[in-house]
């Protein structure tokens, strides 16, 4: 080994590699070269013996046995036990034969229960019993055959009934009536078959066969036409022989089993026996000489079923006979065999074990899981054809280089196997270049270089600190570049560029910091392709695809986007095919398949088309892609292999298609030149022409099989196979549906695609299972698909039909709106009846009130005009008092006027004498002066008293207040009459702008001056002070005079408003009492309101309202 690469990180990797496998659902097969086998797991039938096996038209598999009647669909056995007191059960549990008439109509004959005829529509069997009293029952109850004749008719062989006949004619009646063959009544008959000529053929115990000609026109009169003696002249005598089966063949012939003489042939037209000879001639009382059933093939052989195994019997071209083993059944009984119409062959074997036989006529597989060749153990991890027509097959698992002669016309076991270079080399990928050299990627051992027929490969350096080389020993691929000189090869750290001839070296790694730098170091074995155009493609395991064009060193990326599905479906790109029309093909790690399907001017694709399981392939893992002649494509996947067509119609192969290898984990593929394509795999190789797998891809049409009712003891009248329609009520809208494709391959290779339309947006793949369940569905219509995988088959479809609760139901929703129409119109007849009735009782009542009214209104009237006189004498004096009484107010304001104003004129004069007498006496004496003083103080008060009498009487003179007043004006003047009379009275502030209103201004200075000097002159406060605030509602204008003053008592807070109202001493302050009172009279006058907020000891608000008029402000 090179320096600095040891054997432990591919040691690892190939760990983790088998353990990633082991995780994916990988599966041995089991598998016979000559037939495909598979183990049928009947756990019902388990130790039971099947004794006939049959397929219904819609591909039903059904097993009568010893005890009990099953129907398979290759998921799940359905069991027919008879049930007593129910005649709709089978009649007996030993089912000996079964077959199934035009209608689709099936018949069961078997022992001691008759012949029971079933509907599959229903299930329910009617059964036809012997009937020692009635000549046309049934010959006899133990029936072991039965076959249908060309006009429908059915024939029984009995055990001591002889053949017993149901005509066509009858079998839909009630009680129909049985014919007996009359010739043969009451001999004991195991077996009976009518063959294409119409003629019947039987055997009977003493061991003879015998052929009849049917009569048509009477059947039970049809005459015996020849007896075959079984035992032929070189034949030794021998007792207790049977003949359980008779088989006829594609040319005519008619075969035999018998339990003593071997398998006898009578050719069409001979009057003797063949004799074919016995399994074990040396041992004439063998088990398997002892044959029980047989079946002959189309492909030209007889499959044998006796007490030791099954045998083919093939008759070769010179006439003899050859018997071989059929591998898997050497150790078992065989108890019947049974041949499907896609030539399936069904073997029931002792102990309830079926096998399934399927002639492998189309792929030539070479396990590696046999411990008898070379390959034992390995998987083919790559193939090449080599230039002698021969594959190359390079391994892996403790692999090497290995040679196989794949000769068509041979069968592979006979090609040999031979091992060209040494153990222990793990390969992953071959590459033949133009120069006929083989290249050999390594997991762990570099890149080596082999020409055939040289004893050792060279190698290719790997890069060291010393010398240039490869940039990792892990060496997954090597391309030929198509016009240098050089190779490309793909490691686990790089993409590298060689020249052998220069020893010339590039290298191409990631480089996060440059975008053009390759996406991703971990370059794929199968994902390395040049296109026509020379550009270089690459698939990384999470970069995505690279592309470097010729002479370029700048990368090219395309990765996968979740929210655009028109990019690749995964970063993870295992495979990678340009193919002969230019498109490029991606294989992708659990995203399926993807093509280039638009491309840019120069070529580049700009947009991918996907496909997936939900398309049709058989897995999502693609691990290689190969092109055939035709132009389809091929794929190798975990679940078996697939093909696409240009017209993107998928086909899946599996192992029922002959593909014994079905998980083709990181393996390669190779076309051939013959046609061919050959894939490598886990547990072997695969070599098929793609014509012939195409031609014989055969899949089953879907059917249902099942129906159930969550929590529901609901039975359906009919089978869910048959009905297209079914109707779930409401507390029952769920179910479970059950489904098959009845194909009958392994349940691990089987999958579905369904949809229940209205619930499921997208369609849903199940694998490996066929029931799917819905809950909580809405009342409504939904119709359930459901498709074979890749959709080779015919669907099945089922409307399913929810109805709603009764009070969502459409009739009862009807009934409300009826209802609802309805009752309005009933609600307005009963009220209009109720109107009716009450008017007709209210108008009586109206009519008595009317009289009583009428007598009440005279009365009324009478006492109205003498009220009226009275009213009009008693108005008239109230005006006459009206007129008195404001002629009087007017003479008392006139003579309180004058009586004002004459009172001031003497008061002026007393007041002004008495100043003359303190000012021109001399040194008066102190009580002189004193009352000079009194005189002043009285006639002072007494002016203030009229003055204010006065200004009360001017407001009644006052009717018309349509000036526009400026308050800040007005409040500018009070200030300075306050400031002139008395400088040091107080403070007056005015916190905002007073607006212009509408009223007298003459009135309104009087309110401003009367409250302004109250707050200062009722004060104790050191600094007096008035505020005055003001603020504008809607329809108010608000004012608010605030004082610091000594406060009044609650008690008087609204008597201070009356006149002549004082509540000091004049002694303390003076005043007379009326200032308040006018003010109230002031704002009344202007349609507004007065009010008093006060506490001792902390002032008086009075708030004046005055109303807005106009636009104010």
């Amino acid at each position: 080994m090179k320096q600095g690469c040891g054997k432990q990180p591919g040691l690892l990797r190939s760990i983790l590699m088998i353990l990633l496998w082991a995780f994916s659902g990988a599966n041995t097969p089991v598998y016979n070269q000559d037939f495909i086998i598979d183990d049928v797991n009947l756990r019902p039938l388990n130790g039971r013996i099947a004794q006939t096996i049959f397929k219904d038209d819609l591909g039903f598999i059904w097993i009568g046995s010893n005890a009990g009647l099953f129907r398979y669909d290759g998921f799940d056995v359905k069991s027919f036990f008879n049930i007593t007191n129910d005649s709709t059960s089978i009649s007996a549990n030993h089912v000996h034969s079964i077959c199934q008439d035009d209608d689709g109509i099936m018949w069961m004959g078997t022992l001691a229960g008759g012949l029971c005829r079933f509907d599959p529509k229903t299930e329910a069997f009617r059964s036809f019993q012997a009937d020692p009293d009635d000549e046309t029952s049934i010959s006899n109850n133990n029936i072991f055959g039965l076959d249908i004749d060309q006009d429908g008719n059915i024939w029984m062989a009995t055990n001591g009934g002889g053949i017993s006949i149901l005509p066509a004619s009858e079998k839909s009646k009630p009680n129909p009536k049985f014919e007996t063959l009359e010739i043969l009544a009451g001999t004991r008959l195991f077996s009976i078959m009518v063959d294409s000529r119409n003629c019947f053929w039987t055997g009977v115990t003493d061991g003879s066969i015998i052929k009849g000609h049917i009569n048509r026109k009477d059947l039970k009169t049809s005459k015996i036409e020849r007896e075959y003696d079984c035992a032929g002249p070189g034949d030794s005598p021998q007792r207790g022989n049977f003949i359980y089966d008779i088989a006829e063949d594609e040319a005519g012939n008619v075969w035999v089993a018998t339990t003593r003489y071997g398998v006898k042939k009578i050719s069409p037209g001979s009057l003797e026996m063949q004799h074919c000879g016995l399994v074990n001639p040396g041992s004439p009382r063998a088990p398997e000489n002892y044959i029980t059933s047989l079946e002959a093939h189309p492909y030209g052989f007889l499959l044998l079923g006796t007490e030791r195994g099954g045998y083919q019997l093939r008759e070769t071209v010179s006439g003899a006979f050859e018997i071989e083993l059929v591998k898997g059944t050497e150790d078992y009984q065989v108890s019947s065999a049974y041949m499907d119409r896609e030539e399936n062959l069904w073997v029931a074997l002792s102990e309830g074990r079926i096998k399934k036989l399927t002639l492998n006529r189309n792929v030539d597989f070479v396990p590696t899981n046999t411990g008898k060749d070379a390959l034992q153990g390995k998987w083919v991890k790559s193939l090449v054809q080599a230039p002698n027509g021969r594959l190359w097959l390079g391994t892996w698992i403790n692999g090497g280089l290995f040679e196989w002669d794949v000769n068509p016309s041979e069968k592979p076991e006979q090609s040999e196997i031979i091992r060209l270079l040494q153990e222990g080399l793990d390969v992953a990928q071959l590459y033949l270049d133009p120069d006929q050299e083989l290249w050999i990627s390594t997991f762990d051992d570099g890149l080596l270089r082999w020409k055939y027929g040289e004893e050792r490969p060279g190698s290719v350096p790997v890069a060291t600190e010393t010398q240039e080389g490869l940039s990792s020993s892990f060496v997954q691929g090597v391309l030929k570049d198509p016009h240098r000189k050089g190779y490309w090869i793909g490691t686990e750290k790089g993409l590298d560029y060689y020249d052998p001839q220069a020893q010339y070296w590039e290298h191409y790694k990631q480089d996060p910091s440059n975008p053009g730098s390759l996406s991703d170091n971990r370059i794929q074995s199968n994902a390395m392709a040049f296109d026509a155009d020379n550009r270089l493609w690459l698939g990384t395991w999470g970069g995505g695809i690279n592309c470097l064009l010729p002479g370029d060193t700048t990368f090219r990326v395309w990765k996968t986007d979740r929210a655009n599905p028109r990019t690749i479906p995964k970063n993870e790109v295992t495979s990678l095919l340009a193919d002969r029309s230019g498109a490029l093909w991606v294989g992708t790690f659990e995203g399926g398949l993807a093509k280039a399907v638009a491309k840019d001017s120069s070529g580049l694709p700009t947009a991918f088309r996907r496909f997936s399981i939900s398309d049709g392939l058989p897995g999502n893992r693609i691990f290689s892609l190969v092109e055939d002649q035709k132009g389809r494509i091929w794929g190798s996947t975990n679940f078996g292999l697939f093909s696409i067509d240009s017209t993107y119609t998928i086909r899946s192969f599996d192992k029922e298609d002959g593909i014994g290898v079905v998980d083709f984990f990181f393996c390669g593929g190779q076309a051939l030149e013959d046609g061919r394509i050959a894939f490598g795999g886990a547990f072997g190789m695969i070599v098929f022409h793609p014509d012939s797998l195409i031609s014989n891809n055969y899949k089953g049409n879907v059917v249902l099989t099942d129906f159930s009712i969550p929590n529901s003891a609901a039975v359906m009248d009919s089978s869910i196979t048959y009905q297209k329609e079914i109707t779930l009520s409401h507390p029952d809208n769920a179910f479970t549906i059950g489904f098959s494709e009845l194909n009958f391959q392994q349940y691990n290779y089987r999958n579905f695609i369904y949809k229940l339309s209205g619930v499921d947006e997208d369609w849903n793949r199940m694998i490996g299972q066929n029931q799917v369940t819905y809950l909580n569905l809405p009342y409504g219509e939904f119709t359930f698909e459901v498709f074979s995988g890749d959709r080779s088959g015919e669907g099945r479809q089922l409307k399913v039909k929810v109805i709603p609760p009764w009070w969502k139901s459409r009739p009862f929703q009807f009934l409300v709106v009826l209802v609802g129409l309805i009752l309005p119109f009933l609600l307005v007849l009963l009220r209009n009846r109720n109107v009716r009735l009450q008017n007709t009782r209210l108008e009586a009542k109206i009519n008595q009130r009317t009289e009583e009214i009428e007598e009440l209104n005279e009365l009324l009237q009478k006492q109205n005009d003498e009220l009226e006189k009275q009213v009009e004498a008693r108005t008239q004096a109230l005006e006459e008092n009206n007129r008195s009484l404001m002629q009087k107010n007017a003479e008392m304001e006139r003579f309180n006027y004058i009586a004002s104003h004459d009172l001031k004129e003497p008061l002026r004069n007393i007041s002004s004498f008495a100043g003359l007498l303190s000012r021109y006496l001399p040194n008066p004496k102190a009580e002189a002066r004193e009352y000079l003083q009194i005189i002043q103080s009285n006639a002072k008060r007494m002016n203030t008293l009229i003055e204010d009498l006065l200004e009360y009487s001017r407001l009644a003179n006052v009717d018309h207040l349509k000036e526009r007043v400026d308050l800040h004006a007005v409040l500018e003047e009070v200030s300075n009459l306050v400031r002139e009379g008395e400088p040091t009275a107080g403070t007056i502030v005015a916190t905002e702008k007073l607006p212009v209103i509408t009223g007298n201004k003459t009135q309104l200075f009087l309110l401003f001056k009367n409250l302004i000097s109250n707050g200062l002159k009722y004060n104790s406060a050191p600094d007096p002070e008035v505020q005055l605030s003001y603020e504008k509602s809607s329809c108010w204008h608000i004012l608010k005079f605030a004082d610091n003053g000594i406060g009044i008592e609650p008690q008087y807070q609204q008597k201070v408003f009356e006149m002549f109202t004082r509540l000091h001493d004049r002694s303390k302050y003076e005043g007379s009492g009326l200032g308040l009172a006018i003010c109230r009279n002031i704002v009344h006058r202007h349609n507004g309101t007065i009010e008093l907020e006060s506490q001792i000891g902390n002032g008086s608000v009075f708030t004046v309202k005055l109303p807005v008029v106009g636009e104010e402000g």
